[in-house]
């Protein structure tokens, strides 16, 4: 394994343990999820552009722009305790804590991705990460791919290149 993917081990991990520690009607329980969104924007190589949305009832919406294995529009069908149990993993982490973005390019030519949650009350947020920031919290990266993984997304875009 490289560095890099026993970080994202090591991050995923973090994030499952904040999770299980997260007891319903805790404050680092999310409220219920009405959507959680993840876009990824391009970069000066090949990255994968799409967006999708997944919604409180396990709805999944992908639409796939460029490098991706599958272009044009999707849905699917994911278990509503799924998405729930993602909102969660997002509050535990302390998604709603950090900062609305993280845009500097300490590095050039990576892609954008932008996060956000709604709860079903109407609270909103919604993070602009440029991946060569990094001041952005390590986990963030974790909950994008996280995103992913809940998603489906591979379905799609396919699998990641090592």
């Amino acid at each position: 394994m490289n560095k890099k993917s026993i970080l994202l081990l090591f991050s995923l991990l973090l994030l499952a343990a904040l999770a299980a520690c997260a007891a319903p009607g805790s404050e680092s329980a999310a409220a219920e999820v009405d959507s959680i969104t993840l876009e990824r924007q391009p970069c000066f190589g090949f990255c994968p552009v799409y967006t999708l949305t997944i919604h409180g009832d396990g709805e999944v919406h992908y639409n796939g722009l460029n490098f991706v294995e599958v272009t044009g529009e999707q849905t699917s069908q994911i278990d509503p305790a799924a998405v729930q149990a993602l909102a969660d993993e997002m509050a535990a982490a302390g998604y709603f804590d950090w900062a609305d973005e993280y845009l500097n390019q300490e590095v050039t030519d990576h892609p954008y991705v932008i996060t956000s949650i709604t709860l079903a009350d109407g609270t909103t947020k919604q993070i602009n990460h440029y991946h060569g920031d990094f001041s952005a919290p390590e986990a963030l990266t974790a909950l994008e791919d996280r995103i992913d993984e809940v998603a489906g997304s591979a379905q799609w875009v396919g699998e990641p290149q090592p």
